[in-house]
């Protein structure tokens, strides 16, 4: 998929949740392989990457194109969201 595609993928899922669709079947395993590399667990990975999906698509309309790829947004989200992961079994563990 080329960038011109892409952005205007990208617009579209700003009003259209449906065009989201290729971007999520475009990034899914790049996204899923990194978080898989930091929580090793496979189904805390699975409920990870289908979160950072739907935040990024329920926020697709605050996405601004900064110059930097498309994925480099989707990683960002992914840190956040393996970062909180973290954060909430840290404080689990502690409290047993």
């Amino acid at each position: 998929m080329d960038i011109e595609i892409e952005q205007k993928l990208i617009e579209q899922s700003k009003t259209d949740p449906q065009a989201f669709e290729r971007l999520y079947i475009k990034y899914y395993e790049q996204i899923l392989k990194f978080v898989y590399k930091r929580v090793e667990s496979l189904d805390d990975t699975r409920d990870i990457t289908s979160t950072v999906f739907i935040k990024a698509l329920s926020n697709i309309s605050k996405y601004k194109d900064m110059g930097f790829p498309f994925s480099s947004w989707l990683y960002r989200i992914a840190i956040n969201e393996i970062n909180m992961f973290y954060r909430k079994t840290k404080k689990n563990a502690s409290s047993v």
